[in-house]
């Protein structure tokens, strides 16, 4: 087939008549090519067989005719408001002793009829794609469908986001890119899908923001195996922005004006096991007209003059509640000072933290979400102060982080020159010497909140996250102060308290958990390792009794 004869196929813009006739036609006349001859037997047998009282004739383009040439006859005469069928389809039909009055429709051309019996459906094609497809299909002898319906046996889709993509997922059904449909036009066969099928996250571009690096390079790795794209920069060609929570980074706001959907990472991961479409995972979901529960209901809310509400008067209201001049919720800057406010004090945090957990917080669970009173923010002795995050769960990363910044302190994911303190959970022996080395020290996440509670640079002895070594260290000089009791009393030597290294700063406290007055659980069951109760005199959660081995 040469170029210019694709074209014409490629180039045919007349409506949908052309799969829409559904019934069959009775043709009272056959006309056949001059370049057919030596067929010219078995073909009128065949559809005289089917046509009861078909006579051939020599005048061509006549509505009730049906035209029989060769392969460059038909594309040529795809165009044509006329029925024109190759002799290669006509003895496909008598290899596979198709009876069927209706498989030749009026108007119609047919090629070959290596996709009989078989309905393709589109997904995320134009009108002008569309066409192209459906001729192709049609020319090739099966049905076409613009979206996927029960017959569906193969989905060609541009998009990996659309409900058709996700039901064929479900349904098993292949779903491959265009490719396949051009290259079995080109070859007239029915080729296999398996070289042709698309990744699940085909032509999709993601960027992150306020992800650990651990957690970010293991989803970059697992979307680009899975066909996806990954850039760190937010822009026009973005699809999907990954976080686990909605605060205000210079991404989020942008992406929230730009109506980008801004997806939780748990999606990548429940995508690629159970095929699971991303309508549940959109955290931004209101802007894409999905309908959740409207946490807001039946709420009123009142935003302070000097609150940035772009995008936060829509969420608001998306979520079922009214803004006016006495709400129920007065929503603040994160710092105010002494005036007579009515209503429930809460900051935006605390609005962004609801839609996203998509559940009513009581504010009163943690002074995070509430303002700071008659204390200014940022806090001026920790303004530009730099704070590597470096391992905290990921229920409570976007609080820390929160909190930080808050306060007017500079979030980094690398240990830098510049860095003033470390946040961690956990503490390995890799950031324990770093640490020493650079003379940082290392607290625990419940410094963040304090800090932003009282407005102040807490101590970091208070919160010092390096507890276990501290423990061991005691313990250490404690078993060994026991066996050298034991077994060489005689020779024992009196130890000084300034020889051991343990500074009064070390105090009972901790080792025993940290103080939380004014920080409470904000969900008992994921929280319970971060807001730790600051009763520690049971043994069963005496972490020095344990490494003493008496518990």
């Amino acid at each position: 087939m040469s170029h210019n004869e694709l074209n014409k196929i490629y180039n045919f813009h007349n409506s949908f008549k052309f799969w829409r006739h559904k019934n069959g036609m009775s043709f009272s006349r056959l006309w056949i090519s001059p370049n057919i001859q030596e067929k010219r037997h078995s073909i009128i047998k065949y559809l005289s067989e089917i046509y009861r009282g078909i006579k051939e004739t020599t005048d061509f383009s006549k509505s009730s005719t049906l035209h029989v040439g060769s392969i460059d006859d038909t594309i040529k005469n795809c165009s044509k408001l006329i029925t024109y069928v190759s002799d290669v389809a006509i003895i496909d039909a008598i290899d596979k002793k198709i009876k069927d009055v209706n498989f030749i429709k009026n108007n119609s051309q047919i090629v070959s009829l290596c996709l009989y019996n078989k309905t393709i459906s589109t997904s995320g094609f134009s009108k002008k794609d569309n066409i192209k497809i459906a001729r192709m299909v049609l020319l090739m002898g099966g049905n076409f469908s613009h979206n996927i319906c029960d017959k569906t046996d193969i989905l060609i889709s541009s998009t990996v986001l659309s409900q058709s993509y996700f039901t064929a997922h479900k349904r098993d059904i292949p779903i491959v890119g265009v490719e396949w449909i051009a290259s079995c036009f080109k070859k007239l066969q029915k080729l296999p899908t398996e070289e042709f099928r698309i990744p699940y996250f085909h032509n999709v571009t993601f960027t992150s923001t306020d992800l650990q690096p651990a957690r970010k390079k293991k989803l970059r790795r697992k979307i680009l195996s899975y066909g996806g794209s990954w850039s760190d920069k937010l822009d026009d060609n973005t699809t999907f922005l990954i976080t686990e929570s909605l605060t205000l980074t210079t991404k989020i706001s942008a992406a929230l004006s730009a109506k980008i959907f801004i997806i939780s990472p748990k999606w990548i991961d429940d995508c690629i096991s159970s095929k699971s479409p991303p309508d549940n995972y959109i955290i931004n979901w209101w802007q894409f007209g999905f309908k959740m529960n409207k946490i807001f209901e039946g709420k009123t809310f009142t935003i302070d003059r000097a609150v940035t509400n772009d995008n936060l008067v829509e969420a608001i209201k998306a979520n079922g509640g009214e803004i006016n001049t006495h709400g129920e919720y007065y929503i603040c800057p994160s710092s105010i000072y002494g005036r007579n406010f009515k209503g429930i004090l809460v900051s935006n945090f605390w609005i962004w933290q609801c839609i996203r957990r998509r559940e009513l917080i009581d504010p009163e669970f943690s002074q995070i979400f509430k303002p700071l009173l008659n204390r200014s923010l940022p806090v001026k002795e920790f303004e530009g102060k730099t704070v590597f995050i470096y391992k905290v769960d990921s229920e409570n990363f976007p609080i820390v982080i929160h909190a930080v910044r808050e306060c007017g302190g500079n979030v980094t994911f690398k240990l830098r020159p510049s860095t003033s303190y470390i946040i961690s959970s956990k503490v390995d022996k890799v950031i324990s010497d770093q640490a020493k080395q650079n003379k940082i020290p290392i607290v625990r996440p419940e410094w963040a909140i304090d800090l932003l509670s009282n407005g102040r640079i807490p101590s970091s002895e208070k919160f010092n996250a390096d507890v276990t070594s501290v423990i061991k260290n005691i313990c250490g000089i404690i078993k060994n102060c026991k066996e050298s009791s034991t077994v060489q009393r005689s020779s024992s030597k009196a130890i000084a308290l300034e020889d051991l290294e343990f500074s009064e700063e070390h105090n009972e406290e901790e080792t025993s958990g940290p103080e939380s007055d004014g920080i409470r659980l904000l969900n008992a069951k994921v929280h319970k390792n971060f807001f730790l109760s600051s009763d520690s005199s049971s043994e069963e959660d005496d972490p020095l009794l344990r490494e003493l081995g008496i518990l």
